[in-house]
């Protein structure tokens, strides 16, 4: 675990992360550069899937079918996303 305290426009703000990473002096903007980057990228995955490619609403996990029409949707997504790269 580490902190990084980061300033911008007269705001200080600091952020815990947990890593396996070694983290030190030499190599912690792009730790955390890097880190942000895969959350922005699984983030807007979600949100598409749930506003824009699905219009998932709430999911009753205790009905199988709608389980399985979630996973069905969420993999088509994933090779549909797979297949444009």
């Amino acid at each position: 675990m580490f902190k990084y305290i980061e300033s911008r426009k007269n705001k200080t703000t600091t952020f815990r992360y947990i890593s396996n990473i070694q983290v030190n002096d030499d190599n912690i903007d792009k730790v955390v550069k890097l880190g942000r980057q895969r959350w922005k990228i699984e983030n807007e995955g979600f949100y598409t899937q749930k506003h824009r490619t699905f219009d998932i609403t709430h999911l009753n996990i205790r009905n199988n079918v709608n389980v399985n029409l979630f996973l069905d949707k969420n993999v088509s997504f994933k090779v549909g996303h797979f297949l444009t790269l």
